[in-house]
């Protein structure tokens, strides 16, 4: 960036823009781009060689990276002993907004679930409840949670969990690949005896054992399945397949009593798994 005597700092030149862009060009892709708050493209002035930006200007651009750089460096800060840390792995939002806490001190602050509302209706517990009392039985190292899950289709509490978790269980998508997953969708009773797990996932069940249709004479497997229970229960995949000219796409339905015989099975494996597996009890 360069500063004329209004003014200021060199900017980046057309080119970088992108090979022979017109001003218009330009304008009409990152027109309504921002930085720090503000929209710098009306600032800009052409000297000939490079583009300019009033000095003013560019000094508040580099004030507002500098207040950046100080809030990420707190932010990564663990708010109880000082430490330094990775902020995506330390940093959570919680009941009083986000929070950073170090592994150690969040363990402190909150404890091991040891499943004692398995069984609990969500909706009869009380409003002082506290999932925040424990830590997320989901996430690989220690982290606060703040809600409780529960299955929406049987009620039943599954245990607590943080926001990122909570997020990504409700999202569905490859939620079940997640070490635990599985095991943790199956705290509901209901789902245990129904042998089922909840639709958003079943998608994601079948793929692991349903081997999909190549399109026409192709012997390329398809990619990038993607697949949406229907209201009957059967599941229909949009697939893709990238082995030609132009990415082919179609569809493949798997039948409602397909579905529910591969989650069935998969089901049936978990909880034999699960019984297999020792109980190492909760500190």
């Amino acid at each position: 960036m360069k500063a004329n005597n209004h003014a200021t700092a060199p900017v980046r030149t057309s080119t970088d823009w992108g090979a022979g862009a017109t001003w218009e060009a330009v304008e009409a892709r990152y027109g309504q781009q921002s930085i720090a708050a503000t929209r710098p493209l009306p600032l800009l002035t052409w000297s000939g060689a490079i583009w300019m930006v009033p000095r003013a200007y560019a000094a508040l651009l580099d004030r507002a990276g500098r207040i950046a750089a100080q809030f990420a460096e707190r932010a990564a800060r663990c708010s109880r002993c000082g430490a330094q840390g990775d902020i995506w792995e330390w940093r959570s939002s919680s009941t009083a907004g986000y929070t950073t806490l170090c592994p150690s001190c969040t363990s402190t602050a909150a404890r091991r679930y040891k499943g004692h509302l398995r069984g609990r209706q969500y909706k009869s517990l009380p409003k002082n409840s506290q999932p925040d009392a424990f830590l997320c039985v989901l996430c690989p190292g220690p982290r606060q949670a703040i809600y409780w899950d529960h299955c929406h289709e049987h009620g039943c509490v599954r245990g607590p969990v943080c926001a990122s978790c909570n997020t990504y269980e409700g999202g569905g998508y490859q939620f079940i690949n997640r070490p635990g997953a599985v095991q943790h969708l199956l705290e509901c009773n209901g789902c245990r005896r129904e042998g089922t797990v909840p639709p958003r996932h079943q998608p994601d069940v079948v793929l692991r054992t349903f081997v999909l249709d190549p399109h026409d004479a192709c012997t390329q497997p398809p990619r990038d399945a993607w697949g949406a229970v229907e209201g009957d229960g059967s599941i229909r995949f949009r697939l893709q397949c990238w082995h030609h000219p132009s990415p082919y796409r179609w569809e493949q339905v798997v039948p409602a009593s397909h579905v529910s015989a591969l989650v069935s099975e998969f089901v049936a494996k978990a909880l034999a798994a699960d019984s297999d597996t020792p109980d190492q009890g909760s500190a």
